[in-house]
């Protein structure tokens, strides 16, 4: 499918940006798969970017959400359930997702090596940037979109309440996570560490931090953050947007407590 300048941005994060990539023929192959996904696993990959966008460059991300494909030229892959969408740096932290595979399946960098690095290069240009090259970089042209009253994906998505409830679910998931990861670098802890401490399998830690602490009980969740000296606490917040807005504040690292009284009894 054809596509135009409008259909290039997906997210815009604090800290990175993430674009389609656009081929000689005017298609995003990204793109089309994309759209062809059901609302959850749209969700699922949205909430990816955007938490790796939002988030500080010193900090690690999970691999079961960010991992590496090929070390050179550097390719990563965003993970959402299992569907993955390759990506490269175009420099200035944006990065261009240019393919999918799905999980179990041939890995990505058995058929993107093929591909030049030249072609990788200029894909961080649009169509309609390549005569403005010598002028106007890949930021400006973003920025120019935008003045034009342009919305990216991640924008456009949201704009369904659903979809946004969806993703802000995944979003969730994945800033507990982030805290675990957080902590544990702070601390010096090490998965293997954590099970040894916690008298558990690693593997089964790894699925905790990958995805399983959204299902995990409050108690487990308790005794693997005591294990490297740290508290959980619990807080019941209305489901209600403007009544959750007085109680709590979201932050690219998760929720912050903005009403003294709910933390009342919390030792």
């Amino acid at each position: 499918m054809s596509r135009i300048s409008d259909d290039l941005e997906i997210y815009t994060g604090l800290v990175r940006s993430f674009e389609w990539y656009w081929d000689e023929n005017d298609e995003m192959p990204g793109l089309d798969v994309f759209n062809d996904l059901n609302d959850d696993d749209k969700a699922a990959v949205m909430a990816s970017l955007e938490h790796w966008g939002d988030l500080e460059l010193e900090k690690r991300v999970s691999e079961t959400r960010i991992n590496e494909e090929c070390a050179e030229p550097k390719i990563l892959a965003v993970k959402g359930g299992k569907h993955r969408f390759a990506m490269f740096h175009a420099g200035n932290n944006v990065w261009i997702v240019c393919d999918y595979y799905r999980k179990q399946k041939e890995k990505l960098v058995n058929w993107v090596r093929p591909r030049s690095s030249e072609r990788l290069r200029r894909s961080r240009f649009t169509r309609d940037e390549f005569r403005l090259e010598d002028t106007m970089n890949a930021i400006e042209a973003r920025e120019a979109r935008r003045s034009k009253g342009k919305r990216n994906l991640s924008q456009r998505l949201r704009d369904n309440p659903e979809m946004a409830a969806r993703t802000d679910a995944y979003l969730d998931d994945l800033r507990l996570e982030q805290q675990f990861l957080d902590a544990m670098q702070e601390e010096h802890i090490s998965a293997a560490e954590l099970a040894r401490r916690t008298n558990r399998k690693p593997a089964a830690i790894s699925r905790d931090l990958g995805g399983g602490l959204s299902d995990a009980k409050l108690g487990r969740v308790r005794e693997m953050a005591a294990a490297f000296g740290y508290d959980v606490v619990a807080v019941l917040v209305p489901k209600d947007p403007k009544r959750r807005e007085e109680v709590v504040g979201c932050t690219a690292e998760g929720w912050v407590i903005k009403k003294p009284g709910v933390m009342q009894g919390v030792r």
